[in-house]
């Protein structure tokens, strides 16, 4: 009695997480903590090169940063782990990734290892995008592809194969990691999923007046964004249509419980995608706030700004795009493309009026959505862009 129960010291291990939805090598490049220093719940551990953007990662408990098992510039896997915390509890848990677990991997995932020669137990650090962690067959192939690139980047040059040139000349550049994984995404996308395309002419004469009363009217230092407020219709949509809220799988589709937007952003590092999340639990000023926010960090982005999504929206009229058809982001089933705003002569009562109208493009997975419900979804997007009060939605705090 009166004695204090000792607490024991526990160690968990920190893992790269899944950032965004591909599963591809990602590069560390810096520690920002070091070993024997404490760390608090939401403190930048240390940065990944994630494709096409520098990705912070918290940390989700508290401790002291025992170990670090992977120097910076190695490259790594989703799942991986990299660290060891330290932290005081009277129970301990399971460490993230804990040696001889059982892997969850579909069939084809399997049989395309196999006949690589490689065992499944080698993808111990890997987790699937698949229900529950499920590995697929792309996520293997994936796994395959950045082992190859890592072998390769290893070679010396006289063990290249015959026959292999590089070609150099004034003016040519070589392709970069992130240009590379972009390819690679785009290829993957194009020759697996089956594009249909739908268009819609979108009168924007509500949505510009909108945005001058947010400012003139409602006190806001500076309008929404005419990406916020696709993003903001899009998203309302996605909650009044369930059934359009839905992905690809291996055996089954894959309903979204959340909506979750992504906004496709041209940077310094290349294309990056942050995600919206709950975006529809979301305000047109929270929105704003939040499109804002990822520009001001010049997309040094968090693991928190990725995460599943329902769709992207690419916008490319600030660049005189009228119409641009883009290629579907998977497992997303939807994208759509925006032109840019500008006056063009319309039927009105009969009469030709002017007004300023965009061209919504709509990219589709035919394997997920028909003609149908993809026009269905097109058209609440195009109505509550017409009619955008009630995009405003409720402020939080």
């Amino acid at each position: 009695m009166g004695e204090k129960q000792e607490k024991q010291q526990v160690s968990v291990e920190i893992v790269v997480p899944q950032i965004g939805e591909a599963v591809s090598e990602l590069t560390l490049l810096e520690w920002l903590k070091k070993e024997g220093e404490p760390v608090a719940k939401g403190d930048v551990l240390f940065t990944v090169d994630a494709d096409k953007s520098v990705v912070e990662v918290e940390a989700f408990e508290e401790g002291e940063l025992e170990t670090i098992l992977v120097e910076e510039g190695a490259a790594v896997l989703p799942g991986q782990a990299v660290a060891r915390l330290r932290r005081s509890g009277e129970e301990g848990r399971e460490a993230a990734a804990p040696s001889g677990r059982r892997i969850p991997i579909s069939p084809r995932a399997r049989r395309l290892l196999r006949a690589k020669g490689v065992a499944p137990e080698e993808l111990t650090g890997v987790r699937g995008s698949g229900p529950d962690g499920l590995i697929t067959e792309k996520d293997a192939a994936a796994f395959l592809e950045a082992e190859a690139g890592r072998s390769k980047k290893t070679r010396p040059a006289a063990q290249r194969a015959a026959g292999e040139r590089r070609i150099k000349q004034a003016g040519v550049t070589s392709l970069g990691r992130a240009r590379k994984v972009i390819a690679a995404k785009m290829k993957a996308s194009k020759r697996e999923v089956p594009h249909f395309y739908l268009t819609a002419e979108v009168d924007m004469s509500a949505a510009q007046s909108l945005r001058q009363d947010c400012t003139s009217g409602r006190g806001w230092s500076r309008p929404p964004g005419y990406t916020a407020l696709i993003v903001a219709a899009c998203a309302s949509a996605l909650a009044d249509m369930p059934e359009i809220n839905v992905s690809y799988g291996e055996d089954a589709l894959i309903r979204h419980e959340t909506v979750g937007v992504g906004v496709a952003v041209d940077s310094q590092e290349g294309l990056v995608v942050p995600v919206l999340r709950d975006a529809d639990r979301l305000s047109l000023r929270e929105i704003s706030e939040r499109l804002q926010e990822f520009r001001s960090t010049g997309f040094r982005l968090k693991d928190s700004h990725f995460g599943e999504k329902s769709m992207v929206v690419s916008n490319l009229g600030t660049h005189g795009v009228d119409a641009f058809f883009p290629i579907i982001d998977m497992p997303d089933s939807l994208i759509l493309g925006v032109g840019r705003i500008r006056d063009r002569v319309v039927a009105l009562d009969g009469k030709p009026a002017v007004r300023p109208t965009v061209v919504l493009s709509l990219s589709v997975d035919h394997r997920v959505l028909d003609g149908a419900p993809a026009g269905r979804f097109l058209e609440a997007v195009a109505a509550r862009l017409e009619d955008p009060g009630g995009l405003l939605g409720e402020e939080h705090d």
